[in-house]
């Protein structure tokens, strides 16, 4: 792989600039590699996007987002297009696979604010996404995918400063599938007794193969959906979003509740992006350089880090949590330089839109500066 490929990226999750500011293909391509834009992570009709704290938009009319053209238009520029997969996070998916996740007590997870997360040991939800995976590939011949909400489910947005506690933190899963898997996997038998029982000795003596059972679930999925993107294109790369715990901050939290080992997944992962939303996580610019740093020790393979364009997780039940209000030109570049500062071989903003509405809608090029003074091409 080219060092330079993963230098630099943008996340596009909705396409309302497109619309908003009347830009042609042509002027979307010339602005990005203006900003030294080496890839980009996007959604589009074979791999659609569900509202999130960053809503997906249609646009007025029942226009449509040429996803192939753009593509076409990526490659010859020189710009990778990767696919996002959204895999865990998917509703409809969950329903019709009844397919929900439990968590230590025996609940069930419901939807919380935008976010519900499907239990990843369901053969049958694997292979829907591996048809939704495989046509995306065959009609957009993509350079590769980026593997989204690929984990056990968990809300870790919520997990600010003082309030990550493992003991009473829901964790996922402990549905009927998972504990027989476990046990005929490890050939460790449960103990009698209702779920939150089962879960109790698993969280606790036997912790450890709890542990490693549901990162190997993960590992073994991203495997299968590997094979499917290798099978239609032989040099397409595999990038995996990436729950920003580090260990100083979080513990084993990563492993333990998300089932995320990046030293294991290292064979079937080819670029590990890591989610260093600091606002969301009310954590300083700072934190980025620490973070980015961590997951590098864990794998010789790729790792970039993900800055946020915008404030996200400041109205409704998460307001008033001691969160940013808003980023701007400061913080942006602050948070900019401290991946830049790390070890990390790449960064990426979320979201393509933010930082063209601060261009395109407000004027104001500070933004694109910033990308520019960090991670231009040397």
């Amino acid at each position: 792989m080219n060092a330079e490929m993963i230098r630099f990226g943008l996340k596009i999750t909705d396409f309302d600039w497109y619309w908003e500011y009347g830009l042609s293909l042509d002027d979307v391509i010339e602005k990005l590699l203006g900003l030294g834009v080496r890839f980009v992570s996007a959604y589009n009709k074979y791999l659609p996007g569900a509202d999130s704290a960053v809503p997906t938009a249609v646009p007025a009319g029942g226009a449509v987002f040429n996803d192939r053209a753009f593509r076409d238009k990526l490659r010859k520029a020189g710009i990778a297009y990767f696919g996002y997969l959204n895999f865990g996070f998917h509703e409809d998916g969950i329903k019709k696979c009844h397919n929900y996740a439990v968590d230590q007590a025996g609940k069930r997870l419901e939807k919380i604010d935008w976010y519900i997360g499907a239990c990843p040991s369901s053969d049958e939800f694997v292979r829907s996404r591996l048809s939704v995976l495989e046509e995306a590939m065959r009609h957009l011949d993509m350079d590769g995918v980026h593997l989204g909400f690929m984990r056990f489910p968990g809300f870790w947005e919520l997990a600010l400063p003082g309030t990550f506690e493992p003991d009473v933190w829901p964790e996922y899963c402990f549905c009927g599938r998972c504990l027989a898997a476990f046990s005929e996997k490890t050939g460790i038998a449960l103990p009698r007794g209702n779920t939150a029982e089962k879960a109790a000795f698993l969280r606790g003596p036997a912790r450890k193969e709890w542990t490693g059972f549901k990162c190997a679930v993960i590992r073994n999925v991203i495997d299968r959906l590997r094979s499917c993107i290798r099978h239609c294109n032989k040099d397409a790369l595999v990038m995996l979003n990436t729950v920003p715990f580090n260990a100083a901050r979080y513990g084993s939290g990563g492993k333990d509740f998300f089932g995320q080992d990046i030293t294991l997944f290292s064979d079937v992962v080819d670029v590990f992006e890591v989610m260093g939303y600091h606002q969301i996580l009310a954590q300083p610019a700072g934190w980025l350089t620490e973070t980015s740093n961590y997951f590098k020790s864990l794998t010789d393979r790729p790792v970039i880090c993900t800055v946020q364009g915008a404030a996200l997780y400041t109205k409704g039940m998460h307001a008033g949590k001691g969160r940013l209000e808003n980023i701007g030109p400061a913080e942006f570049e602050a948070a900019l330089a401290a991946v830049s500062r790390s070890r990390a071989d790449g960064a990426a903003v979320f979201t393509l839109s933010d930082v063209f509405r601060r261009e395109y809608g407000e004027h104001d090029v500070s933004f694109g500066n910033a990308i520019r003074k960090h991670f231009a091409a040397p």
